[in-house]
Order: structure tokens, then sequence, then C-alpha cells
């Protein structure tokens, strides 16, 4: 799970949908009536507050007209997401990480080329966007994304996906490549393999599950914890039957079909999927690797402006 940085102002949230305008639109001084007795405002008064109202009104406007957040429903999902720059044509579509969404993206939208159109997606299950029936694995998630891009006539598009979400858009390059200008993977969760000491502690744990029998109904992921990862145990019921599928989707064996270009994101210091990238740069045709020194898995939150300034020579290139 994410955790907010510390610079980021929380959002406000209406029916739970979160509104990136609270990132832009300044506070505005509303005047007050005159206290009973007193009479009536003085001229001034009334012109200082009409002139804020007006102010108040067009910078609504300005910024509902370059960042419009909205819902659709897609195959049945009601969906939330920010739609950034809608009258630009070059298009960036966002795809955020595990127990992440959309709101730990806006800060890094801001930064982008304003001649840049950025849509930014809650995905199934996770921010204002309602699950995906059943339980889905990663087909699912990418069907789902193209049914969104579909429904918003999206075309020659730039798909960027952190982690889950590059998982996402590695597969959705492999079978929809037709719809794409060009694919960023930033620390993608792309190759699943569990090292020996992993696969250890779950036979383990297999042979002695029926032991938990007895203990309270939780007693068991209390105890899985020991070698599970935060992002199973602070998940929800729907996302523990997400993470359990995803978790073996691996797309290693298709790396060389991968027929879009490719730009790949990677921190020096990203212990949660670790040397990952150079493998992935050497295994990807028409593939470019950028590594941030420093950076962890959370690239967005600890080195943000690196990663707008990489995504903008990126946009530059691709859309020449």
């Amino acid at each position: 799970m994410e955790t907010p940085p510390k610079h980021i102002f929380s959002p406000v949230y209406q029916n739970q949908f979160p509104s990136p305008y609270s990132y832009f639109i300044p506070r505005t001084v509303i005047a007050r009536p005159a206290p009973a007795g007193r009479g009536n405002p003085p001229p001034s008064l009334v012109i200082a507050s009409r002139l804020l109202d007006f102010l108040r009104s067009s910078v609504l406007e300005f910024f509902l007209d370059i960042i419009k957040s909205m819902q659709t429903v897609v195959n049945g999902v009601l969906t939330n997401y920010s739609d950034i720059n809608p009258k630009q044509k070059k298009t960036v579509v966002i795809l955020h990480g595990w127990g992440s969404s959309i709101s730990y993206w806006i800060p890094l939208s801001n930064l982008l080329s304003p001649k840049i159109r950025t849509i930014l997606i809650d995905l199934p299950g996770f921010g204002s966007t309602g699950p995906l029936p059943g339980q889905p694995d990663v087909p699912e998630y990418t069907n789902f994304v193209r049914s969104f891009t579909q429904k918003l006539n999206l075309k020659n598009f730039i798909l960027v996906g952190h982690s889950f979400g590059g998982q996402i858009t590695l597969d959705y390059a492999l079978k929809y490549p037709e719809d794409l200008n060009s694919i960023v993977l930033i620390a993608p969760a792309a190759i699943r393999e569990r090292s020996k000491l992993v696969q250890t502690k779950i036979k383990l744990t297999k042979i002695i599950k029926p032991l938990f029998s007895l203990l309270p109904h939780n007693g068991f992921e209390k105890f899985l914890g020991w070698y599970t990862p935060k992002d199973y145990s602070n998940s929800n019921e729907y996302q523990k039957k997400v993470i359990g599928k995803i978790v073996v989707y691996n797309l290693k064996s298709y790396l060389g079909d991968v027929k879009v270009p490719t730009d790949i994101i990677w921190g020096s210091e990203d212990f949660v999927i670790p040397n990952m990238g150079k493998y992935l740069a050497e295994n990807i045709p028409d593939s470019h690797l950028y590594v941030i020194y420093g950076a962890n898995h959370l690239i967005h939150l600890s080195h943000l402006r690196q990663l707008a300034d990489i995504i903008n020579q990126i946009i530059a290139k691709r859309y020449v």
C-alpha cells in the first residue's frame, strides 16, 4: 500500500470520489454580511465581493477546462478517472500500481507537458472504481482497460503503467499493439518468479495449514505474515482474490513478442521488484532503459520531478 507523501495536499472527497481540483483552486475570501445594527456594507466591500466571485468562477472554469474528473461505466463497472487537457490530441494514459489510485499520480500529471492529454484511471477495486465480477486475473484487467480506451475513442496513445499497472500495460501491448504509440513500464511486475526460499516457506505452510483449523478464522492469515508481503495483508477480500492470481501471471516468455516501442524506468534502490530493468531492456525489442539512482519502487513519490522529466523526454521522442 502506498503512503501519501507529506508534500502533497490531501484531495477533497465528495461521495468518496477524489477530486483533483483541490490541488489547483485557491481559497477565496467571502465577504460576510454586516452585523445587525450597523447598516449596509460600504460600496467598496460590495464591489470587492463581486470581483472575488467573478475571479472565483473564472478560475474554476479555467481549471475545469484543463482537468475533468468524472465517472463512466465500463463493462458494467462504475469507473473513476481524471482527464487532463482533454482538448489535446496527443494522449498519455497512466495505470497506477497495487494499492494505489489516481490521487497519487495527480502531482506527476501536473509536471507533464500541457500539450499532452493525460488520463488517469482508478483500476477496478481501487480508488473509487468498483470491482470486476468473479475472480479476475491480469487478462480481465487488460480487457477492462481496452474497453475504457475504446469508449473514449483513444488511438495512437502512450500507455504508462507502474508495478501492477506495468504488468497490465505489457499485457495490453502484447494483445493490442495496434492501439498504441508506445508503452512506458515503470518498475513493472512483469516477471513473476519465486525464489527458492519463498517456495520452501509456501510448501511448509501447506503442510502445517490443517493445524490452524482450531484457531480463530484469521489465525492462519496472521501466521502468513511472516512470509507474505504487506500487499496481501493490507488488501480487502476482493483484492486478495486478485493478488492470488496476478502473482503467478508471468510474461517472461513473451518479452520478445512486444511489437511497440518500449521505455523502461527503474529505481536503482527498488527492492520490491529488484534487478529486472536491465533484463527487460535486453529482451524487449526496440526498448530503452532509464535508471533513476537512489529511487525505490515508488518512484513517483520519492523522485517525482526526475520521473516527470524522463516521461516528458519520452513523450517528445515518441510524438515527433
